[in-house]
């Protein structure tokens, strides 16, 4: 029993050794399953992925085989294409449940598996519509157009059928899942808008929102009064060309005035039918009852525009008078009913310019029988006997002719002799029945009274212009300031003021103000002295009492007894004046309101503006500097037209303006002065006499400024203050601005200011060239004209200079030497005439022999115009006048920031040039013009004017040569405005502003060489005057030297 249950145990190991075996060998089966299908799947997986990525490439996605996540099966939001791709692509596999994430594709082959996954970036684009309306897609293949996708980069283009034109781009690219640009649209080619014509106008027929299109027509129409040149050509087209370019097609009409005559007119006393007034036109009139028709019922206008008969008039029936008479130079107007004058209406006969009227009265009546009340007289020419001779003065068209009658509209000119200052106008005009104004006379210039120092005598008791006074002190006392005195051209002693002190006075005698009192001598430290002044006409300005001070000086400024002025400006800004005489006006106040200068204590400025009323426009206690009140003057710009009420103005200034500020400052010795700017020509508000007379009486001067060409002088009077010579002024009379500031502050006007004389010039941008531009509408005063001797002993006009003193003219070295021999001129070969702008009115030249000729050294005749430079001095001294007058030299050294010479500046040339364009190496001779021009030139770098000069001249020997710093050049290069042959020696001027803020003028260059003239790419070339300075200095000093 025992070796059975053991051989039992045996077998069952071995039975659990087999089974454990079998397990094993199950075990190992089952692995080898699982891996096998792991293997199987993996390979199944490959495939499908190797076909998937397949078809993204087809569609451009981008592969990237690391998924780099765990596989989830949480719904992850992704854009609507790559969902519905990963759908598509993923169905037939995907497991219930189990989604892609964001731009991956997952394959699931069983739950028990694990995903795999294919990352992709879809960035294909879907085609847009497959049709172009009026216009075709093209594809980059032809099958593409089935397709629904575009991969990346595929262009699509379009392209338009004839006469349609493409609204957008012509391609579109699939870039980053987006097309880059719209589809674009086809659209009917347009025209441009039909051309409009002259005397007439269009409709445009088919158009679109008024836009033509291909198809479209334009139909013409003439205005009235037009008609076509061609009937047939009334309608344009717009026509596709075989350039494919939509254009208008036709002929464009043209539209003529019709022939026509002038409307006859129709009688107050009837009427007419037809139309009026063109070739063919028949026009019939009746008169109204009461009234007969005399002359041709119907009149027809014929070829030639002329009516067949002249207009029928209606005659009353009732007592009337006949038709004046025709009047030769004449015409005959007035207050009628109809075509006839009737009992007591009356007619005036008025003369053509130039003619006037000889009968008396100028006015015909009718009268009660029918007939005229006076003969009808004559209009006969227009004639001036000669005017009263100027004392101390001369009238050069006088002077200079024998007429013993001058014509209508003959023009005189006044000057006086030196020392002497006009009163009045300085031209007049043969004007219909008189010499316009009155006649002007000369009044010697006479320094005021410059008193007798105290403790002191003085000698000399004529104050006339030239005269001297002496001044000697008594015994013990030391004279200072001047101890001889001058009366000056301005009507001003020259020196300072001369006073007599006791050495042993502490402070200095502090004199005695021209015009004034002092009320005290004691000059000791502490000592206080006051000043008054003899005459209410001479308010005090300065320190009305002064103390000598421990430093041994006074203290205050210097009393001096002109006044504290408030000035009053009253502009006339109505319709007679015009705007730039408006502005002239405002350049005169700023010009007086520099010259006195307004401070607070000192003198001060208002002003108003007039028309049909009056408006003030600042008051005198509004400003308390000569800045604030320029820049106010400079602000206004009420200019508005309308009536002329100069009695308003005034009552506003003697009732508002004078006791407001009269009040505010106290009235300590305040002196009201009005100035009127205004053409005299009052029409609304009543007289301005009376209302003048009352504000004189409040002690107001009233000065009158007539700033326009047809001033009424007699109205003037009636409102300045007298005496009248010194009270009016015409402002058109003075060369410049300046020099009649000169004559209301001075009394006279000193014409050897250098370079004073065209203001107006400096404000004109361009004005043409000398050849052939504009003629000067002011003479420029210090232009010489250079005469010289032909072989046949006469004399012509060559060359240009410019006067800069009382003996030396200023010219280019080329003119003293013969253009063909290169043989230098003599003194005895040279003439200059002063005063000349038009060479065949000479009447105010003066005539000027040479006594030496002055060339500088360094110049050599030739083809080199280095050192183009000469002066001429004269065998007497000039006298300057209002036509002859000297400029201004430049300074020997330029300061930092002046404008002398920047490129860029404007200068401005005056000559008597040749007129026309000359060409390179093109001979003109010397064609001077008849009447003196200026041109304005912009100056050029020195580096543009010496290219040029390389650039434009033949002579290779000399071009890189020619141009040297003793040189620039002005010009635009646009060819025309240049200086010529003929101009040379004259001057090249820049315009400046004084301390005093007026234009003066400078020279700064001498008119000297050029590559023909008015050539486009050249320039003209003038001597540097600056840089010469010393040469000219050096020169006019040893002169005076030698004398």
């Amino acid at each position: 029993m025992l070796k059975n249950d053991s051989q039992s145990v045996e077998h069952l190991l071995g039975a659990e050794k087999k089974a454990e075996e079998r397990v094993n060998q199950a075990r190992k089966r089952k692995h080898l399953r699982l891996r096998q299908a792991k293997e199987e799947a993996h390979a199944e997986i490959e495939q499908l992925q190797q076909e998937r990525e397949k078809e993204f490439k087809e569609y451009g996605a981008k592969i990237n085989r690391n998924c780099g996540h765990t596989p989830s099966s949480v719904l992850q939001e992704r854009p609507r294409d790559i969902q519905e791709k990963c759908n598509n692509f993923s169905s037939r596999h995907d497991v219930k449940g189990v989604m892609c994430n964001s731009s991956f594709l997952r394959r699931c082959v069983g739950a028990w598996l694990f995903a795999s996954c294919i990352a992709v970036v879809i960035s294909d684009c879907p085609f847009p519509k497959k049709k172009l309306a009026h216009g075709r897609v093209i594809y980059e293949a032809s099958e593409h157009v089935k397709r629904t996708m575009a991969p990346e980069n595929y262009l699509l283009r379009y392209k338009c059928s004839l006469g349609y034109t493409l609204k957008g781009s012509k391609s579109v690219a699939c870039v980053g899942n987006k097309w880059t640009d719209k589809v674009p649209t086809c659209l009917k080619m347009v025209c441009s808008y039909p051309p409009s014509i002259q005397g007439g106008n269009y409709t445009l027929n088919n158009g679109i929102n008024g836009v033509p299109i291909l198809g479209s027509s334009a139909v013409y129409s003439c205005d009235t009064g037009y008609e076509f040149e061609n009937s047939s050509n009334t309608v344009l087209s717009c026509y596709l060309f075989p350039n494919r370019n939509a254009q208008w097609k036709g002929q464009i009409p043209v539209c003529k005035k019709k022939e026509s005559c002038t409307d006859p007119g129709v009688s107050k006393n009837g009427s007419r039918e037809g139309e009026c007034c063109f070739i063919g036109s028949v026009l019939e009139y009746r008169c109204y009852e009461e009234y007969e028709l005399v002359g041709e019922d119907k009149i027809e206008c014929l070829p030639g525009s002329n009516w067949s008969s002249p207009r029928p008039f209606c005659k009353p029936k009732s007592v009337h008078c006949d038709r004046p008479p025709r009047i030769p130079h004449g015409v005959t107007v007035g207050e009628k009913e109809g075509d006839y004058y009737r009992p007591e209406e009356e007619v005036n006969i008025h003369c053509e310019l130039g003619y006037r009227y000889n009968g008396v009265p100028d006015h015909v009546p009718c009268l009660e029988n029918g007939t005229w009340g006076d003969e009808f007289g004559e209009c006969t020419e227009s004639i001036c006997d000669p005017p009263e001779p100027l004392n101390h003065g001369t009238i050069p068209e006088i002077e200079s002719s024998n007429r013993t009658e001058y014509p209508f509209n003959f023009e005189l000119t006044y000057l006086c002799n030196k020392g002497f200052r006009l009163i009045g106008d300085s031209w007049r005009f043969c004007d219909t029945q008189k010499w316009s104004e009155t006649n002007p006379y000369c009044a010697e210039i006479l320094c005021p009274d410059p008193g007798v120092p105290e403790h002191g005598t003085r000698t000399g008791e004529n104050f006339s212009i030239g005269e001297k006074v002496t001044f000697k002190c008594f015994t013990g006392y030391e004279l200072i300031g001047s101890f001889e005195r001058y009366c000056k051209q301005n009507g001003q002693w020259s020196g300072e003021l001369a006073r007599c002190n006791n050495p042993t006075n502490y402070c200095p005698d502090p004199g005695i103000p021209i015009n004034g009192r002092k009320n005290s001598s004691s000059y000791e430290m502490g000592d206080a002295v006051s000043f008054t002044c003899s005459s209410k006409r001479y308010p005090l300005i300065g320190s009305e009492v002064r103390e000598c001070l421990p430093s041994r000086e006074w203290s205050g400024t210097e009393a001096k007894c002109i006044g504290r002025f408030i000035f009053y400006f009253a502009f006339d800004v109505s319709g007679s004046i015009r705007k730039i005489n408006f502005k002239r006006s405002i350049e005169f106040a700023k010009a007086i309101v520099k010259k006195i200068g307004i401070s607070k204590d000192g003198a001060r400025a208002g002003a108003l503006t007039f028309s049909s009323k009056a408006e003030t426009e600042f008051l005198p206690l509004d400003y308390e500097t000569t800045e604030n009140v320029v820049d106010a003057l400079d602000k206004l710009n009420n200019y508005t037209g309308g009536g002329t009420s100069a009695n308003t103005a005034l009552s506003v200034i003697r009732e508002e303006l004078i006791p407001l500020t009269q009040n505010v400052l106290l009235n300590k010795g305040i002196k009201s002065v009005v100035f009127v700017l205004t053409d005299g020509k009052a029409n609304m508000g009543g007289d301005p006499k009376e209302e003048a007379k009352l504000l004189k009486e409040t002690g107001a001067e009233i000065y009158c400024i007539g700033i326009t060409n047809t001033v009424k002088r007699e109205s003037l009077h009636k409102i300045a203050s007298e005496p009248h010579d010194e009270h009016v002024f015409i402002l058109q009379s003075y060369a410049t601005l300046s020099f009649l500031i000169e004559e209301i502050t001075n009394g006279t006007i000193d014409y050897s200011k250098c370079g004073l004389g065209l203001e107006r010039v400096g404000e004109i941008v361009g004005r043409g060239r000398i050849g052939g531009g504009d003629k000067v509408a002011e003479p420029w005063p210090w232009m010489a004209a250079l005469y010289f001797i032909t072989t046949d002993f006469s004399h012509r006009l060559e060359c240009g200079g410019s006067i800069i003193n009382q003996n030396f003219v200023l010219t280019a070295a080329h003119c003293l030497f013969i253009k063909d021999s290169l043989e230098r001129r003599s003194e005895k070969d040279v003439i200059v005439k002063l005063g000349l702008t038009n060479l065949k009115n000479q009447s105010s030249v003066k005539e000027f022999e040479v006594k030496e000729l002055f060339i500088h050294p360094q110049y050599q005749p030739g083809d080199i115009w280095d050192y183009d430079i000469a002066l001429l001095q004269l065998k007497r001294p000039i006298e300057f006048s209002a036509l002859i007058r000297p400029l201004c030299l430049p300074p020997a050294e330029l300061p930092p920031n002046s404008t002398l010479y920047r490129p860029g500046q404007h200068t401005v040339a005056a000559g008597w040039g040749h007129a026309s364009v000359v060409q390179k190496n093109e001979n003109v001779g010397t064609v001077i013009e008849e009447q003196l021009k200026e041109i304005i030139l912009p100056i050029q770098s020195s580096e543009r004017c010496n290219a040029s000069a390389i650039d434009n001249i033949v002579n290779k020997e000399i071009k890189n040569k020619a141009f040297t710093d003793r040189m620039f050049c002005g010009g635009d290069g646009r060819g025309i405005n240049d200086t010529c042959q003929g101009d040379s020696g004259g001057p090249l001027m820049q315009s400046q502003l004084n301390d005093d803020g007026y234009i003066y003028w400078t020279q700064v260059g001498i008119v000297s060489w050029g590559v023909g003239c008015g050539l486009p790419n050249t320039y003209g070339y003038y001597t540097h005057v600056q840089r010469l300075m010393e040469w000219i200095t050096n020169t006019i000093d040893s002169v005076k030297i030698n004398i």
